[in-house]
């Protein structure tokens, strides 16, 4: 019998829209429906790829979200709480859009891809629907995890904020690199959310070049200017960096690309090594390809300090300051044969949403 789901989800982190793609595809294999996604909009733009998986299912609204610094690199906490309670008011009305959309749909499965405002229209809801949380950052204040040292601050605003998303949750699932080890009565950890573009994915390294990815173009001068240095090296870069056309040789043999996830994946499937901030789908994908990976956290940005710390586990996979490649070129020239992680590939979420 089909079940009609539907998504909230945050559009800060390109990862959780990947997940979302990724779930429908699932569902919909199972001849389940996903009958309306709605999405909070904050500093980031929705991308094309993300509205053409959905089309008219999307129903946007005003989101809380971060203030960036002036090189647009990393997070900048005192603007980002400013901006914030200046938007109250906004995201009020915000509130009473999802609700009513909630009522208007009546799924039988929200899915809530960390969305604050998705979580607090929620509160003093009467519901009939199965509400579930999904995201890596439950995982990173699971027991399990341990978290890196200082950052008290950003440690207590991180609980409260998955206290806050997890308001009237009846089921909290925490993607993760690897199985737990010690169980948590309330969340559950989950393999990562996979396309079947990469699960059906056959890698190869034949035109050895570079990927490299950031969430935000501060660092796209980094790159250039390393590269102008190792003009042989082949690099395709992609980032929100503002661009008319789609492709862009920026010197010779650095491309930057518009964000496009099918063109991104297929990239990736091909790479030599990837170069990456420290977000978590995107990782989890080149962990799976068994790609030697740099990572480099956003500046100012907890949660990515915390995957790259959480990544850095797996063999392959190293964390850098800046994006020169040189770390990478290392590991791309030394490397052997990736361990493969089985826990990566096991698609099993849908079990748990029901």
């Amino acid at each position: 019998m089909s079940t009609r789901f539907l998504f909230i989800v945050q559009t800060e982190g390109r990862g959780h829209m990947s997940q979302a793609i990724a779930l429908k595809e699932q569902l919909e294999d199972s001849s389940n429906e996903v009958v309306a996604v709605l999405v909070g909009k904050g500093t980031k733009q929705i991308p094309e790829y993300f509205q053409n998986d959905f089309q008219n299912k999307i129903i946007t609204y005003k989101t809380a979200g971060f203030a960036y610094d002036n090189q647009n690199k990393g997070l900048n906490l005192f603007r980002s709480f400013v901006k914030n309670l200046l938007a109250i008011p906004i995201y009020i009305r915000s509130i009473i859009l999802i609700r009513r959309q909630l009522q208007r749909y009546e799924p039988q499965v929200v899915v809530n891809f960390y969305e604050p405002l998705g979580a607090l229209a929620h509160l003093f809801l009467t519901k009939s629907h199965l509400n579930i949380v999904v995201a890596h950052h439950f995982y990173l204040t699971h027991p399990d995890f341990e978290m890196v040292a200082g950052h008290h601050l950003e440690k207590f605003l991180l609980k409260v904020l998955n206290k806050i998303i997890s308001l009237r949750a009846d089921k909290i699932l925490a993607l993760s690199f690897r199985p737990a080890k010690i169980k948590h009565s309330k969340v559950t950890v989950v393999n990562p959310l996979f396309r079947k573009q990469i699960l059906q994915a056959k890698p190869t390294t034949i035109q050895d070049y570079i990927l490299a990815y950031s969430v935000n173009c501060g660092y796209a001068e980094e790159l250039k200017a390393w590269q102008a240095k190792h003009p042989d090296q082949l690099v395709h870069y992609f980032s929100d960096r503002p661009q008319n056309e789609a492709c862009v040789e920026i010197q010779p043999n650095l491309f930057f690309h518009k964000l496009d996830q099918e063109l991104f994946m297929n990239f990736m499937v091909n790479c030599s090594g990837i170069a990456c901030s420290a977000g978590f789908e995107s990782v989890c994908e080149a962990m799976y390809l068994q790609k030697p990976i740099m990572l480099v956290p956003t500046a100012h940005h907890f949660e990515q300090l915390c995957n790259a710390k959480d990544a850095s586990m797996q063999a392959g996979c190293r964390v850098n300051d800046t994006f020169k490649l040189d770390q990478l070129k290392a590991m791309i020239s030394g490397a052997k044969a990736l361990e493969a992680n089985t826990w990566l590939g096991n698609n099993s979420i849908e079990m748990y949403l029901k």
